[in-house]
């Protein structure tokens, strides 16, 4: 399955999406994940090695994100935040299968909507974009291996104050 995770905001954001990629990479290793990111972000997805490609979500020039997008012919979506723009770019980019929580009027732009109520926190917010996962993986474990990410301290230039 070639499939596209979407999270295009925020660095904190981004990051309590990386459980739900692992997973997927782990219990179904033949699976291409790409990420739609924001420029923040775009870098740092890079060189996660879970993620096999990452698409820069262009808020300048969604023309481009659509062809970068619709030219990887995905099978599916998974969008962990959605807008409008998001919306439409993935439904003009013709993915079949278009996972996304039910929240925004944006949800009409996708085919398979998950009613969570985030607002009650029942649950992690990394629980939550797991459980979108089950509308294409119904048998995904929400479960990957510990630590999510390790970095080499050795190459992370420090500033200190």
């Amino acid at each position: 399955m070639n499939l596209l995770i979407t999270r295009h905001d925020k660095i904190g954001d981004f990051v309590v999406t990386l459980p739900l990629l692992k997973a997927i990479k782990e219990q179904y290793p033949n699976t291409r994940l790409t990420a739609l990111v924001s420029k923040i972000n775009f870098d740092f997805a890079k060189k996660i090695d879970f993620i096999d490609d990452v698409i820069l979500f262009d808020k300048d020039n969604l023309t481009k994100t659509k062809k970068e997008i619709r030219s990887k012919k995905f099978d599916a979506s998974i969008s962990a935040y959605i807008d409008t723009d998001v919306g439409k770019l993935l439904f003009l980019s013709r993915i079949k299968k278009r996972v996304a929580p039910a929240t925004k009027l944006a949800q009409l732009f996708f085919n398979k909507r998950v009613t969570q109520r985030r607002s009650q926190v029942l649950k992690t917010e990394w629980q939550y974009n797991m459980d979108l996962a089950l509308a294409i993986f119904p048998d995904l474990k929400l479960d990957f291996t510990k630590p999510l990410l390790e970095i080499d301290s050795q190459k992370e230039k420090r500033v200190v104050f």
